[in-house]
């Protein structure tokens, strides 16, 4: 097939813009690899080829006016298959492919406080990175950031949970996620959603939402949405995603967390998220 034959097929051109959307959120690197000279001509060839994973690329649609839940595809990745978190931890631990595994103290990997029972309001709270402290002491959400978020959810009655870092590993200066650093942390937490089978995830911060909704475009001021997911694991049940603001934007940050508790309260309110004694009576 030619260039041109490709341009006039009607079909091809109405999927590029999506295929080109696809390709920023699963890697451009994957297209920019291949040995190709005429890269539009092989654009247009592999279009047709990419409509089942179109199809398992979440789009975010229009919020429901009265819940303002948005619907998504779950992400179709699957570069881990790790059995257990003990193995994840194992592997994230031996992992060298990335410089900030040689400028971090520790690799704090895996999922923390990981029930043994099966709890049907599982809920997983991702931060983006370990933070100084924790990064020199190698002890896991011990840190001023960590007791934010614990406080966050404290307030609206939310105690028990499981948890996990973005990347397990703190970069220098806690410096924002590069690309790369992004796709092997990406990797490593859909193996955690895997093994957790959350129904609920509070994220904190941009970049984990980014990853955990495939949503490359994800800004400040989708904070406040709730995003609803079918389970990693499980095709009948659904995972409810809860985007709030970095901790590192809340700990000097007044405004910022009234609004992020405002948001919680406001779930809970919706019934998306579970209503306990402690909640109800905080004001």
């Amino acid at each position: 097939m030619n260039a041109q034959a490709s341009i006039n097929n009607k079909d091809n051109t109405e999927l590029l813009p999506q295929y080109i959307s696809w390709l920023n959120t699963m890697g451009i690197e994957s297209f920019c690899s291949g040995t190709t000279q005429n890269h539009f001509t092989t654009l247009l060839e592999t279009a047709n080829k990419t409509k089942a994973a179109l199809q398992t690329t979440p789009q975010i649609t229009k919020a429901d006016k009265k819940s303002n839940v948005h619907n998504l595809h779950a992400p179709n990745l699957d570069l881990f298959n790790i059995p257990d978190n003990t193995t994840l931890v194992e592997q994230i631990k031996n992992y060298d492919g990335l410089d900030i595994v040689k400028t971090a103290t520790h690799a704090l990997a895996g999922i923390y406080n990981l029930p043994q029972d099966d709890i049907s309001e599982r809920i997983l709270v991702v931060q983006t990175m370990p933070d100084r402290q924790e990064d020199l002491s190698g002890d896991a959400f011990s840190g001023e950031l960590s007791q934010l978020a614990e406080n966050i959810l404290k307030s609206c009655g939310i105690t028990n949970y499981m948890r996990c870092y973005l990347s397990p590993w703190r970069t220098p200066g806690q410096r924002s996620l590069t690309a790369q650093e992004q796709k092997v942390c990406g990797d490593a937490l859909n193996a955690i959603m895997k093994i957790a089978q959350p129904r609920k995830v509070f994220v904190f911060g941009i970049d984990s939402a980014k990853i955990i909704l495939s949503q490359p475009n994800f800004r400040q001021n989708n904070m406040g949405n709730e995003y609803v997911l079918p389970s990693h694991t499980d095709s009948e049940a659904e995972m409810a995603v809860f985007p709030l603001f970095s901790l590192e934007s809340l700990i000097n940050n007044k405004s910022l967390k009234r609004k992020s508790w405002g948001y919680i309260v406001n779930w809970m309110e919706k019934g998306l998220l579970p209503a306990t004694a402690d909640n109800k009576n905080t004001g």
